[in-house]
């Protein structure tokens, strides 16, 4: 009878774990906005926790932090949206001009069709004009897009509030949901979890911070036309490892090279330069305790991720891979 009994209930638990399976696959777009609300409240926790140690209860520390967010998100917004919204709809028209410039210059002996290309460029423009061109309210859509819509974001800001609020809460029902005898063991792996997650968010945001700041004073400096919106492209690039700044080079060339090529010689040395000092001096000391994963493994992460989920699943592919890694040191351990 306690066998029958214990494969009854083995049985109801495998039945249980499959209609989850399902409803996690049907509601996966909710789940990536619980995911990312997931990563953001193991991001703010350690400072909604310093306030709390001040007594500051623990609702007004994230309302604090939430505000002051937006408030720091729409000054800079504020400043750097007007140039941005000009610079690129200059860049856009200007494109055709700076391609047959660069034609011009690699292909001296002319053995490029340069009719192909006016015709491949001008299909380029057209669609860049269609979604940038129109009016700054282009831009902020294509901006907007990052996170879906207005009611997405409320509900990012809502999930990770009640997860903050209720942190503890979250971590028994996952612990008690999950069928495994050493509970003790589920919650080291929940707070490893946090802390990686947290470790990568806050890394990650101070990474593309300085390296948009280090290109658009770079760029200044060497007065390479339209900075800013290449130096917003190179800090947004930086949530790609690996291939996001070699992808960021590609467009700052072109617009140098259109200038001369000793101008586009520099704008290579700068980011050699500014790859150099992140490879020894930043990444180090902000993302030493962040997610460490092998190169290989990292693109692989990123291309199964775009291939599921997008864009958004790319960028989430990371912190996921790492999630699997700590899962998987864990559970090796004898």
């Amino acid at each position: 009878m306690n066998g029958i009994e214990i494969n009854s209930r083995f049985i109801l638990r495998l039945i249980l774990w499959v209609v989850i399976l399902w409803l996690l696959y049907i509601t996966y777009d909710i789940l990536l906005l619980l995911f990312i609300s997931y990563i953001i409240m193991a991001a703010l926790y350690p400072a909604v926790k310093r306030l709390e140690e001040n007594n500051i209860p623990r609702w007004l520390g994230i309302i604090s932090i939430f505000v002051a967010f937006i408030f720091t998100v729409g000054m800079i917004i504020a400043v750097t949206l007007p140039p941005l919204v000009t610079q690129t709809q200059m860049f856009i028209a200007s494109l055709p001009d700076l391609v047959n410039k660069v034609v011009n210059i690699v292909d001296v002996r002319g053995y490029l069709d340069r009719t192909e290309i006016a015709g491949y460029v001008r299909e380029l423009v057209l669609g860049l004009s269609k979604e940038f061109g129109g009016a700054p309210a282009s831009i902020i859509r294509v901006g907007a897009g990052i996170i879906n819509n207005v009611v997405a974001t409320i509900m990012v800001f809502v999930f990770s509030f009640y997860l903050i609020m209720e942190r503890e809460k979250v971590h028994r029902v996952l612990v008690a949901l999950v069928p495994y005898s050493d509970k003790k063991k589920l919650n080291r792996f929940l707070e490893k979890v946090d802390a990686k997650l947290g470790d990568w968010m806050r890394g990650q945001l101070l990474l593309m911070l300085i390296i948009g700041l280090a290109s658009l004073v770079g760029l200044l400096i060497l007065g390479v036309p339209f900075a800013i919106p290449l130096a917003v492209i190179a800090g947004t690039l930086e949530l790609v490892p690996i291939i996001g700044p070699i992808l960021a080079v590609i467009p700052a060339v072109i617009v140098a090279l259109a200038v001369s090529p000793i101008k586009a010689l520099a704008v290579v040395i700068l980011y050699l330069l500014i790859q150099q000092l992140e490879g020894s001096l930043v990444v180090p000391r902000v993302m030493k305790k962040a997610v460490g994963l092998d190169p290989l493994v990292v693109i692989l992460a990123i291309m199964v991720g775009a291939r599921i989920a997008g864009p958004l699943g790319a960028l989430l592919a990371i912190p996921t891979a790492a999630i699997l890694m700590i899962f998987a040191t864990e559970w090796t351990k004898t």
